[in-house]
């Protein structure tokens, strides 16, 4: 049902044309789809492997530097532009190119800010990843955990979509939150009621406050 109902709405409008509902694969379309679904898992685990990387040195690196080393990680693992006409829905096509490109590069720093300044210390943390499944064609679900040194296990799961340059992440649910569903709602009603200009300027005061925290 959580599948099914969340990225029902999130997912469905990014994975291309075609109406009515797809044929049940065969066998051969089956093992194709098993093997793309494991190519997704190189994103993930790649992401993750700069964020305990971050964990790790967090105290050498400062709040920059950690930035500067999941941002390269960013650039190569998540759509941006994606998550960004995800996050906008109907507004998006509203924008001009030139808006389009600010609300994204905003968008980036805010997502590089949020994990430059939430994984900067460590405590044998680990990452697992739990299961890795195609939702249709193109879209994929990697399901993951964060074990803490208590046992805690906190999810962080990835949707990502296959385009030509390969399988980047264009939404992340953490402990079943998803991310554009919270920022849809937050962003909505900033640029319903108070315009784009409004919203670049919050989202580019959030990107700071992060650095500032430290």
């Amino acid at each position: 049902m959580f599948l099914a109902g969340v990225l029902g709405a999130l997912v469905w409008p990014l994975a291309g044309a075609g109406g009515g509902e797809p044929a049940r694969p065969g066998a051969d379309e089956r093992a194709e789809a098993d093997s793309s679904a494991d190519a997704a898992r190189g994103p993930v685990e790649r992401l993750q492997a700069a964020l305990l990387e971050s964990m790790r040195r967090g105290e050498e690196l400062g709040f920059d530097g950690r930035a500067d080393l999941i941002r390269e990680a960013v650039e190569r693992t998540h759509s941006v532009r994606a998550l960004a006409r995800l996050v906008l829905d109907e507004d998006w096509d509203g924008l001009t190119e030139a808006q389009q490109d600010r609300f994204v590069e905003s968008l980036k720093s805010l997502t590089i800010a949020s994990y430059a300044a939430r994984f900067r210390t460590f405590d044998n943390e680990a990452f697992r990843i739990a299961d890795v499944r195609t939702l249709r064609e193109n879209v994929a679900y990697v399901r993951t955990n964060l074990r803490r040194t208590s046992g805690e296990l906190i999810s962080l799961d990835y949707v990502l979509r296959e385009f030509d340059a390969g399988w980047r992440i264009v939404n992340i649910v953490a402990q079943g939150v998803s991310e554009v569903s919270v920022k849809r709602a937050e962003y909505g009603s900033i640029m319903s009621s108070r315009g784009f200009d409004a919203l670049i300027e919050e989202i580019d005061r959030q990107a700071r406050a992060f650095g500032e925290g430290e």
